[in-house]
């Protein structure tokens, strides 16, 4: 495989998000992922953990109620830019936001455009830790025109599943650091390109674009038309044929102007073109040869094309009929091809709710101490939690489709029982059907079929005492009681 440089990978990634195909299948990812409010728009919510809830202490009131404030502050902030910092990571592998704060207020301000996107800024990390950023000159990427620290920009990191070829700018250092015990001793090392979701689709798309290109100039070609034609000229002088030949020239540019004309709406439109040529005898006769560059063989087709625009959507997590391509049938998409059933979608939505998540930790922590001094580690769970509102999550979908699953099956395996109860059979046979039938385990079976047997039928016929009859006194004692 090709080493590629940054500039290089990055240059070929705008190519791709040029592409109508490319740009809707990520913009599904991301909306998948995210989602929104379906009144406000919002798609993150911070709230206290469940932990910090449980409790009911002075200092867990009081933190809660700080985490409160601050989720609130914190989505209000971010969530105007959440949709267009996941769609930068899921392009580039990296997004970036600039963080403004105030001491013993906070956080203030989030701003995102288009001078933090990726290619214009170089991440530094020490043993996969951020440790500071360098903003990049918009021509000559080589110039470092600032730095920033990790309380001024915030990186949104996607999960690096699979190496993308490149140039290593550390060189040997980087494997040097694998024999360090110490990560505070690590050297700080420039951040590799990665993570993004069209690294895996590049190649299909190079190829998709390489047979379109082919098919688009086959195309072309094969709608100019031109005619070869010999004229016997036998017999004429020199300035004869010269004035011959441009009569014929002469005539052929009056039939494409008739053409033009009568496409134009003009007065062509209303009647033919006559072209009158005189001959002699065998002379001057017009023998057409036919279109050289007419191709002699059959229709273009377009399987080669379909089948890479198909691994190009496969790559990217999107059935192709959900981006344009309506004539292809959704497959395993479920009922309208709703994206939000593709197991491919799900996977990739927890990627981002991830990285997100790491992202909103981020800021949260940024909050609490530049508000107040505090700093949580997270070792010890943080007092809050990130949530996604989303019907159209794929993994929201996925869980509620699961749990309606588990429930139903719960459901018939209650009315089961219930029935095998009021057989009245021994708890053998009932452990039999259970397990022939019913398929469950040993165990499972022995310990359902104990509880039956258990248990007799009662037949409401049949009084059973005064606790138990409908218009018994509760108070009144048992007889068979013994302490009564």
């Amino acid at each position: 495989t090709i080493k590629r440089t940054r500039q290089q990978i990055y240059t070929r990634y705008s190519q791709m998000l040029t592409d109508p195909t490319v740009s809707a299948c990520l913009t599904l990812q991301v909306t998948a992922a995210l989602g929104g409010h379906e009144s406000r728009g919002d798609c993150i919510f911070i709230t206290p953990s469940a932990t910090l809830r449980e409790r009911n202490g002075i200092r867990a009131r009081k933190l809660r109620h700080e985490v409160e404030k601050a989720g609130q502050l914190v989505a209000a902030l971010l969530n105007p830019h959440a949709f267009t910092l996941m769609r930068e990571g899921v392009s580039w592998g990296d997004g970036y936001i600039r963080a403004y704060t105030k001491p013993n207020k906070g956080l203030i301000q989030l701003y995102h455009d288009e001078n933090l996107r990726a290619p214009r800024v170089q991440a530094y990390e020490r043993a996969g830790r951020t440790i500071g950023f360098r903003l990049l000159d918009g021509v000559n990427f080589n110039k470092v025109v600032v730095s920033l620290s990790t309380n001024q920009l915030l990186r949104l990191k996607m999960p690096r599943i699979l190496p993308v070829p490149q140039v290593d700018m550390a060189g040997d250092l980087r494997l040097r650091g694998y024999a360090i015990d110490d990560p505070d001793a690590l050297p700080i090392l420039p951040a590799a390109v990665g993570g993004g979701f069209l690294q895996d689709a590049e190649e299909a798309w190079v190829d998709m674009h390489r047979i379109m290109a082919a098919m688009i100039s086959q195309q072309v070609a094969d709608s100019v038309k031109q005619g070869f034609m010999t004229i016997n000229m036998d017999g004429m002088s020199r300035d004869q044929r010269k004035r011959y030949q441009a009569s014929i020239n002469q005539m052929f540019k009056n039939a494409r102007g008739h053409i033009e004309s009568a496409l134009s709406g003009g007065d062509a439109i209303y009647g033919p073109l006559y072209n009158i040529m005189p001959t002699f005898g065998d002379k001057q006769i017009l023998n057409p040869v036919g279109d050289m560059a007419m191709r002699s063989g059959g229709q273009l087709t377009t399987e080669p094309l379909m089948i890479k625009i198909r691994q190009l959507t496969a790559a990217l997590g999107i059935d192709m009929s959900m981006v344009g391509w309506a004539d292809m049938l959704a497959g395993g998409l479920g009922d309208g091809a709703m994206f939000h059933t593709s197991a491919q979608v799900a996977q990739r939505s927890i990627l981002q709710r991830q990285s997100m998540t790491d992202l909103i930790n981020s800021l949260m922590q940024l909050h609490f101490g530049m508000k107040d001094g505090q700093i949580f580690k997270e070792t010890d769970g943080l007092p809050w939690q990130v949530e996604f509102f989303s019907d159209l999550s794929a993994a929201t979908t996925e869980k509620t489709s699961n749990m309606n699953a588990r429930m139903n099956t719960l459901a018939m395996v209650a009315q089961g029982i219930g029935g095998m109860r009021e057989l009245g059979l021994s708890q053998a046979s009932t452990q039999m059907l259970l397990e022939d039938i019913g398929g469950m385990d040993i165990e499972k079976a022995g310990r359902i079929a104990g509880d039956i047997a258990g248990q007799k039928p009662q037949d409401d016929n049949i009084p059973h005492g005064g606790h138990d009859e409908p218009n018994g006194d509760m108070n009144e004692p048992d007889p068979d009681d013994d302490n009564a």
